[in-house]
């Protein structure tokens, strides 16, 4: 079950990448405590045979996650897969808000080489909130403010950086939580689903990856070599309304289980006090201003224009979803690169993949535009201070 970062999150500053089977590129996500996640290991019992220990830890695993004493009610396999399947579609972002005002996830990595810099997102029809160990970010219409600092605490001069996106297929409502398609979420060549069970109005769904699929979450999403090691994932949520509770990922070696990530979600919370206080920063410090204009791929199909007014001597970039490198030029014909710029004044730059013509339509007729959406980022920074 693999989970995917929206474009609004950049490769430089917030990424991330987790779920069990295939690891897929990008998104975002939920977990309980270290302290949870400790419980959850002590409670999963190891045996001797690989058979043993998949019975005994889907049995812990069930009892951590069980809060409740109602009679559990075993699934079929039609009926977990039925579930699994609409557990998707429901989960998808624009269907959680049609629910909810807003929804959090909260991840908790336990590998040490997480890729998953962000481990917070909060998300409402109006915009996006991420926050990592090092930074902050809001998106919204095409805009992302970010933030590179320690989320809540006050800086005179915070390092600020203002990103246009030109994303070809943008959503204002990222998939936080889940890749777009759904065959990402559940590989059938790789995952199995093995077990299923409701209890107080809870659904309890049970997969374990094969070699192949364990092999490529440790190697893309964990970051480490592959040692053997088989991806299990637990998923529970609400059996009315398939709202996430919690997921847990776990890794078992030679025979002993391990949660190595752990993905929780809630609804309909306030605005956190981090996000306002980014919104704060940005401006606190927009005294004076300038316009910077952006317009991607001029002359072509895909052209597309963005202004905004940001304070004098921030970075301002942009993100695209193409394969190709960019270069920005300080004419429409795209023949005098943008070498210099004193971040003070204003300034209109035109934005050019460096791929053939023929290379990019056939990029766009194939519908190949990479789902990483963030590999490509140009910033044009200033060298002068005011």
């Amino acid at each position: 079950m693999n989970k995917r970062i929206p474009a609004a999150l950049l490769a430089a500053a917030i990424t991330a990448l987790t779920g069990c089977g295939n690891a897929a590129q990008q998104t975002a996500t939920a977990e309980t405590t270290a302290a949870q996640t400790e419980e959850a290991a002590a409670e999963t019992t190891s045996a001797e045979t690989t058979a043993e220990t998949t019975e005994a830890e889907t049995e812990s695993a069930a009892a951590e996650s069980d809060s409740g004493s109602g009679e559990r009610t075993a699934l079929t396999q039609e009926e977990i897969e039925d579930f699994n399947h609409r557990f998707y579609t429901n989960n998808l972002t624009d269907a959680v808000l049609a629910r909810h005002t807003s929804v959090d996830y909260t991840y908790d990595n336990d590998y040490p080489n997480s890729k998953d810099k962000a481990y917070f997102y909060h998300v409402t029809a109006d915009g996006m909130y991420a926050e990592g160990d090092d930074c902050a970010q809001y998106g919204f219409d095409r805009i992302v403010l970010l933030l590179d600092m320690v989320p809540g605490e006050e800086y005179d001069y915070p390092e600020m950086q203002y990103i246009m996106d030109f994303s070809r297929n943008y959503s204002s409502h990222p998939n936080c939580y889940l890749p777009d398609y759904e065959d990402e979420w559940f590989d059938a060549e790789h995952e199995t689903l093995t077990d299923g069970y409701k209890q107080d109005g809870k659904i309890y769904l049970f997969t374990e990856c094969d070699e192949e699929g364990s092999r490529k979450y440790i190697e893309n999403t964990v970051g480490e070599e592959y040692k053997g090691q088989i991806i299990r994932c637990d998923l529970e949520f609400e059996e009315d309304s398939l709202d996430l509770i919690c997921q847990r990922t776990i890794s078992v070696v030679d025979g002993v289980p391990e949660t190595i990530q752990t993905i929780s979600a809630e609804y309909d919370t306030p605005e956190p006090k981090n996000s306002h206080f980014l919104k704060m920063a940005f401006s606190r410090a927009a005294y004076q201003f300038m316009t910077v204009t952006y317009i991607y791929e001029p002359d072509t199909p895909h052209e597309m224009t963005l202004s905004l007014e940001v304070p004098k001597n921030v970075s301002v970039g942009f993100i695209a979803d193409n394969r190709t490198d960019f270069t920005v030029y300080t004419d429409r014909e795209c023949t005098q690169p943008l070498t210099d710029w004193d971040g003070m004044t204003d300034i209109t730059a035109y934005i050019k993949t460096d791929s053939t013509e023929e290379e990019t339509e056939a990029d766009a007729e194939a519908g190949t535009e990479t789902e990483t959406e963030a590999a490509n980022e140009t910033e044009t920074e200033n060298a002068a201070e005011e």
